[in-house]
């Protein structure tokens, strides 16, 4: 817990003054800026031409980052020798394991720490001179969009094998490794890629013929949410009232909205709806709750919805009074 606090304080201290250096492309775990920020980056990238991607995977980057250099980079722009010791202190801190009922200690050369608060940002400078030497060189034609580890790097056709190379070579140069089985390069506008969560390509529009760059939930991130949905409504939770079992929806439909709220993604419906169907007894089915004479509801949630919102149809003679609404994608709520 101490430990936590000190670092919560280095990066309220540290993070103004690295946040005037950090690349425009650059979007992971900074303030005001999101998933949906990056994706827009890509789409201009797409638009400007720059259909060869560089989906590229780093092997174990928080683990393996050289302490030197990064130690190099913080000194770059903070004077204070307490400072660094500070730093410099968090990052040798040694690794201790449990096994078996035995304890070892493990020197720790390299890495930042798992899950420490000031790990994001270090992680972030020791990547900004990467994001500086793509994005500002035009000469190059190309651009680099990053979250934290996760990036893509996007080219005009025929430079996408150069890119990489130069990749590669600059990341070993820095003591980083390209996991070269993960990293694929690809047109755009004959397959997608995924990035933080959503499915990326190029389509030709039906209308006019032209190509846009399209935009989806991964199939992964659709099929998260319904378990998540059908988890909460599933037989064994009818013990819930029906304000408990909305309310837990709203909470899961929230927290998955940054995947599911993006414009470009508002046609992705029919296989996404769910029947929110909890009942104080009997079968799960329309017709007992329909003869219950408790409360019950049935909310069809359409997650990702193109045209009319969904409706919460109430079965049953009365509708309680101090049951909550549904939420779906931000504005499009489910009245009831």
């Amino acid at each position: 817990m101490k430990d936590r606090v000190v670092q919560t304080a280095l990066v309220l201290l540290l993070q103004p003054i690295f946040e005037a250096d950090f690349n425009e492309n650059s979007f992971g775990y900074r303030p005001g800026r999101s998933a949906h920020q990056a994706v827009d980056a890509i789409k201009k990238a797409l638009l400007q031409g720059k259909h060869e991607v560089i989906d590229a995977d780093l092997s174990a980057y928080f683990d393996t980052i050289p302490h030197a250099g990064l130690l190099r980079l913080v000194a770059g722009r903070v004077s204070d020798g307490a400072i660094l010791g500070l730093i410099k202190r968090f990052l040798r801190a040694p690794i201790v394991e449990e096994k078996d009922g035995k304890r070892t200690v493990k020197p720790n050369r390299s890495g930042v720490p798992q899950g420490g608060s000031l790990s994001p940002l270090l992680a972030n400078l020791y990547l900004n001179g990467l994001d500086h030497g793509v994005n500002n060189q035009r000469s190059l034609g190309a651009t680099l969009v990053r979250y934290a580890d996760d990036m893509v790097l996007l080219c005009f056709p025929r430079r996408g094998a150069e890119m990489r190379q130069r990749l590669k070579c600059y990341l070993e140069r820095r003591g980083l490794q390209l996991n070269e089985a993960k990293t694929r390069m690809l047109d755009a506008n004959r397959e997608s890629f995924r990035f933080l969560g959503f499915e990326i390509g190029m389509k030709v529009s039906p209308n006019t013929g032209g190509s846009f760059p399209y935009v989806e939930p991964s199939r992964k991130s659709q099929q998260k949410l319904r378990d998540a949905v059908r988890n909460e409504t599933a037989y064994y939770q009818r013990w819930r009232s029906c304000t408990e079992t909305v309310t837990r929806i709203n909470r899961i439909v929230h927290d998955r909205n940054a995947i599911a709220a993006y414009s470009a993604a508002l046609w992705v419906v029919s296989s996404t709806k769910m029947i929110i169907f909890p009942a104080y007894r009997g079968s799960w089915g329309f017709k007992n709750c329909r003869n219950s004479p408790r409360v019950g509801v049935v909310a069809t949630v359409t997650c990702w919805a193109r045209r009319k919102p969904s409706s919460v149809r109430f079965p049953c003679r009365s509708k309680p009074s101090n049951l909550p609404s549904v939420a779906v994608l931000g504005s499009w709520t489910l009245s009831l």
